[in-house]
């Protein structure tokens, strides 16, 4: 996995715990991007169409969820959006 790529993932993580308790619905669904996240970018194999809609629907599910925290929780919006800029500048 890309090395800034897994610095934004850490630095999101740690945002979404001081953001959130641990059985808020709110854990529970950005846990899951962020464990889809790690799924993806886990191996290093060639981006493919199919992969390529998991990755743009991935950084889709990112930006929405940046725009649900933005009032209530600004610092997990900015690390959110920080994951999917940086899925970005790597071209997925």
């Amino acid at each position: 996995m890309d090395k800034e790529l897994l610095a934004e993932i850490e630095a999101l993580q740690q945002e979404l715990k001081k953001a959130a308790a641990p059985d808020s619905e709110d854990y529970g669904l950005l846990s899951r991007v962020v464990g889809d996240v790690v799924s993806l970018h886990s191996e290093e194999a060639e981006v493919d169409e199919t992969s390529a809609v998991e990755h743009h629907a991935l950084r889709e599910r990112l930006r929405e969820l940046s725009t649900r925290f933005e009032v209530s929780h600004p610092q997990l919006a900015a690390a959110i959006e920080r994951v999917a800029n940086t899925l970005s500048s790597l071209g997925v």
